[in-house]
């Protein structure tokens, strides 16, 4: 078994073995969430506290793309919306 796939068993099993607030892994429901928690629950603590800043960083830059990608699919809306009431009103002085 590699190594990866021996901390993943590892931490399947003490997942299942320990119970909630002995610091035990919770009940892992994906092969991906039971490696990632073996190879976290493997790593020292400024280990640990050092991936959980570069994870608050990606997160953080993911979530200023998640706004920039709204912000641009809104502006077609607005200009489709105001041309739209343009050619409304437009209509409306014919009539």
């Amino acid at each position: 078994m590699s190594a990866p796939a021996a901390s993943a068993a590892a931490a399947a099993a003490s997942a299942s073995a320990g119970t909630p607030g002995e610091g035990s892994y919770p009940d892992l429901t994906s092969p991906t969430d039971s490696v990632i928690a073996g190879d976290f629950g493997a790593m020292s603590a400024e280990e640990q506290e050092r991936q959980r800043d570069e994870w608050k960083a990606e997160l953080a830059k993911t979530e200023e793309e998640i706004a920039t990608l709204r912000q641009v699919t809104t502006v077609p809306k607005n200009i489709c919306n105001i041309y739209l009431l343009y050619v409304c009103k437009g209509a409306q002085r014919q009539s």
